[in-house]
């Protein structure tokens, strides 16, 4: 039993479960950043995303 290993996967996961349409999350999650740093990330390119295309929903696959 790795804890690292778990870790890593968990973290892959989040932002997976969020974001699995976008390969620049999960890229960003295989890279080792805090939990916190990464969340704050997505959220700020979630936002740009948001305001850049309004009109074009985004795709829940």
């Amino acid at each position: 039993m790795n804890p690292k290993k778990k870790k890593g996967r968990k973290e892959r996961l989040e932002p997976l479960s969020f974001y699995g349409h976008h390969p620049k999350e999960v890229i960003r999650a295989s890279m080792r950043v805090d939990p916190e740093k990464l969340r704050k990330l997505e959220e700020e390119e979630a936002k740009q995303e948001r305001l850049a295309r309004q009109n074009v929903p985004e795709p829940s696959k």
